[in-house]
């Protein structure tokens, strides 16, 4: 059953189900939510990095890559930045950093 169809709504739930630690809630939100902007594929990457699934950042920001209603932005390369870190994934966010600023355009 899907719960939300409102991006901005889902967006909303992502979020509070991410900080509140319920991932599992987050997730179900986010893959019923037929369409996905920047800012919900970025709530869903900020909240498995909070709550250690931060080893999953990377493959949903792919995801979010090949999601052409979307695309990445600062807060978005940050968060992926900052889940590489937590879980150790030197060479990955080395790789995302020098696609961030080369690919994007984006410098910190």
């Amino acid at each position: 059953m899907n719960i939300c169809k409102d991006v901005a709504i889902g967006t909303a739930l992502v979020d509070m189900y991410a900080k509140s630690g319920d991932a599992e809630s987050a997730r179900k939100v986010f893959s019923d939510l037929k369409a996905k902007d920047t800012m919900v594929w970025t709530s869903m990457i900020i909240g498995l990095d909070m709550h250690g699934h931060g080893e999953e950042a990377p493959s949903t920001f792919k995801r979010m890559q090949e999601d052409a209603a979307a695309s990445p932005d600062q807060i978005t390369h940050i968060g992926v930045l900052c889940a590489c870190s937590h879980v150790g994934l030197v060479e990955e966010g080395q790789r995302h950093f020098t696609e961030m600023t080369n690919v994007h355009g984006i410098e910190l």
